[in-house]
């Protein structure tokens, strides 16, 4: 057992010794490697210089390229130079060439002043020939125009005496109208006297019917008519709110105004007539001659007849009159002629300023 036991022991020794063996061969492995890393790195520095020598050659020949750009570009600003001077020389001559020309313009322009200063003198001459012509024309004229100023004194006074003699036909004329005028306003004095006359007959007639009386703006006119079998005393004092005793009275007028015709004394009341002018009327007058008057006379009644024909009844649409009435009343007034509308008339706000009757008498 000692001597098993002393093998294995020299047995672990001898291992130890083989395990210390392959330590050492794997260190020398590891020594050849870093011998084989180093050698490669040499061998990359000796490339490596070699580079930076090229790099060196390569940085000269770069100089050496730039130098010789230089070289080719001052060629270049030499031969530029070259070019200049010669297109200085040729503006040199062209400058030559334009004195020449100033030059020759200058002597050009003296010889059209030359022309332009006998152009002018000729002008001269025929102004001062055209005047010689124009002061023979203008002695000729002188003497015509005396010659026409005689005329002409003949013909103002000629003129005077038609105005003379046309002042005294008007004056003839105006003599005649108030002759006329004497002799209506004679005949209206004896209308004025008779109507007076009728009025009385009127009254008493009226005073015999029964007529109770009243006035009205100053103007008295019968208010109703007692009949037979009536007393007025009676009719007078029945003062009430209620249906007075004359009611029956005046129905009966109003019915026979509806029904049949009445007499209305509308004395009281103001009256306007609203006419449109006849333009065909108001271009007459009294210095017209006899033949445009008549025609002029012949065309109005013409246009007259054909709005009569045309506007017949109802209002047409040229009846002025109707239109300004329309547009101030607030009926309708477009009625036949001869017919009446009580309406009321407006103002611009539509307010109330009064009550009328319309009686269409004719067309504007």
């Amino acid at each position: 057992m000692h001597r098993l036991n002393a093998k294995l022991l020299v047995m672990h020794r001898l291992n130890a010794e083989l395990l210390i063996m392959h330590r050492l061969n794997a260190e020398l492995l590891i020594m050849h490697r870093l011998n084989a890393e180093l050698l490669v790195m040499h061998r990359l520095n000796a490339e490596l210089l070699i580079m930076h020598r090229l790099n060196a050659e390569l940085l000269i020949m770069h100089r050496l390229n730039a130098e010789l750009l230089i070289m080719h570009r001052l060629n270049a600003e030499l031969l530029i130079m070259h070019r200049l001077n010669a297109e200085l020389l040729i503006m040199h001559r062209l400058n030559a060439e334009l004195l020449v020309m100033h030059r020759l313009n200058a002597e050009l322009l003296v010889m059209h002043r030359l022309n332009a200063e006998l152009l002018v003198m000729h002008r001269l001459n025929a102004e001062l020939l055209i005047m010689h012509i124009l002061n023979a024309e203008l002695l000729v004229m002188h003497r015509l125009n005396a010659k026409l100023l005689v005329m002409l004194r003949l013909n103002a006074e000629l003129l005077i005496m038609h105005r003379l003699n046309a002042e005294l036909l008007v004056m003839h004329r105006l003599n005649a109208k108030l002759l006329v005028m004497h002799r209506l306003n004679a005949e209206l004095l004896i209308m004025h006297r008779l109507n007076a006359e009728l009025l009385v007959m009127h009254r008493l007639n009226a005073e015999l019917l029964g007529a109770r009386w009243m006035e009205k703006h100053g103007f008295e006119r019968a208010k109703y008519f007692i009949p037979a079998g009536k007393d007025l005393l009676s009719l007078d004092a029945s003062k009430t709110f209620y249906k007075p005793d004359w009611f029956d009275i005046v129905g009966a007028e109003v019915k026979c105004c509806k029904e049949a015709v009445c007499v209305i004394d509308m004395s009281s009341f103001t009256k306007f007539e609203l006419t449109v002018s006849d333009p065909w009327e108001e271009r007459g007058g009294e210095e017209r001659g006899g033949e445009e008057r008549r025609g002029e006379e012949r065309r109005g009644e013409e246009r007259r007849g054909e709005e009569r024909r045309g506007g017949e009844g109802r209002g047409g649409r040229d009846d002025q009159a109707l239109e300004l009435l329309q547009h101030l009343c607030a009926n309708d007034l477009d009625v036949p002629v001869g017919h009446i509308v009580h309406t009321g008339m407006l103002n611009e706000r539509g307010g109330y300023e009064n009550d009328c009757s319309v009686v269409r008498v004719k067309k504007n």
